[in-house]
């Protein structure tokens, strides 16, 4: 790992001089400084290491799948599996930003209830329950900085009210924010 940023793993950590063979999304850097920025010592941090680099892979496999995405016979026509591509990379890239499944479906003109439906059958999950694991993800990333406060994180990621934060968090996580700082090795 430490190797990673002396040899410049992605154009993210060298500054952007050669163009990357893949497009890093940001779920794989925010991953890629997570294993860089590790705070663990000896076996719990291999153990660390090893679980994001598991995270990485499979972050890395998704995006290809979706790259190389070809619609399946009788499933989707190319089109709707373009249109949800480009829905769940417009989610990943702008995810605190407050958009309704209506302006989605009209900014990829498609019918809100075939979005509703193709994205459930293509993810597993609903557009909102995708567009809140975002957010809570990120709220992990956001509470691994020693200074930061559960109240402004809640903010961040698009709440108003810090119980709601709260239990969302709980509901992804099993520990509310506060338990999950308080875990961390600073």
């Amino acid at each position: 790992m430490d190797g990673l940023q002396k040899k410049k793993a992605c154009t993210a950590f060298n500054g952007g001089k050669t163009p990357p063979k893949h497009r890093i999304t940001a779920t794989i850097e925010a991953t890629i400084r997570q294993i860089l920025q590790c705070n663990y010592n000896g076996c719990a941090k291999s153990l660390y290491q090893e679980g994001k680099i598991l995270e990485l892979v499979a972050a890395f496999a998704n995006e290809m799948m979706d790259q190389n995405s070809v619609a399946v016979k009788g499933l989707l026509s190319w089109a709707d599996s373009e249109a949800l591509l480009r829905v769940r990379r417009q989610i990943d890239e702008g995810f605190l930003e407050p958009v309704t499944i209506a302006e989605l479906s009209k900014q990829h003109f498609m019918c809100e209830s075939k979005l509703r439906e193709i994205f459930r059958k293509h993810y597993g999950i609903t557009i909102y329950q995708y567009m809140l694991n975002r957010r809570m993800e990120h709220a992990c990333e956001l509470l691994s900085a020693p200074d930061a406060r559960v109240k402004d994180i809640a903010g961040l990621v698009g709440y108003s009210n810090i119980s709601h934060f709260s239990d969302a968090f709980r509901k992804k996580f099993g520990c509310t924010p506060s338990e999950y700082k308080r875990s961390l090795p600073f």
